[in-house]
């Protein structure tokens, strides 16, 4: 958790790029004391310290928030590329660093539209207004989740409303079989309202 002391005010590193420079180890987010994955407001200032991300019921608001505390992950540049920021969670999907759009958004694109036809990942003006479209654009939004849903040939998985089905839906989508007892009751329930 040491990253986030690079948002405190008077906080400054001595270096660019990555690996991502270290700060003041004395400043310790400890277990329990944030929101998600995001320190609190209220921790932040009980220690004296000012919070330079503007943060609104404990979610961050300020690009730079992403931009340092998605630095050098998931092959993300340094702070100073703003790839934090360019690459953080949109759309359905919620898919954050460059590694996971190129193989999740820009390769499934390819795969089902053809290479060349939308590019999210030349770090200039124009694909960062692509992926923007995905967070303010409901309908490319969906465009997205089910061009993923394509490409992975989920439709075959998805033949029948099993437990097996269902793993092997997640598996595709997620990777991981994260909440599959949730996703297995809602989607159950689901199937059984539709074909009333």
């Amino acid at each position: 958790m040491l990253k986030y002391c690079s948002l405190f005010e008077g906080y400054s590193s001595d270096g660019t790029g990555c690996p991502y420079p270290y700060c003041d180890e004395d400043i310790v987010v400890p277990e329990g004391s944030y929101s998600g994955n995001y320190a609190t407001t209220t921790f932040m200032q009980g220690m004296g310290k000012t919070v330079k991300s503007i943060m609104v019921d404990e979610l961050p608001r300020d690009p730079n928030f992403f931009s340092v505390v998605y630095a050098c992950q998931l092959n993300n540049g340094g702070i100073e590329t703003g790839d934090g920021n360019r690459f953080r969670g949109r759309g359905f999907i919620q898919i954050t660093g460059q590694s996971n759009y190129q193989t999740m958004v820009q390769n499934k694109w390819n795969q089902v539209h053809g290479s060349g036809t939308k590019d999210f990942m030349c770090r200039s003006t124009e694909c960062d207004k692509n992926l923007d479209e995905i967070a303010n654009d409901l309908d490319f939004s969906m465009l997205i989740s089910l061009t993923f849903w394509k490409a992975g040939n989920t439709n075959d998985l998805a033949i029948e409303v099993s437990k097996a089905s269902i793993k092997a839906v997640t598996r595709a989508v997620n990777g991981k079989l994260i909440g599959i007892d949730n996703r297995t009751l809602y989607t159950n329930k689901a199937y059984e309202t539709l074909k009333k």
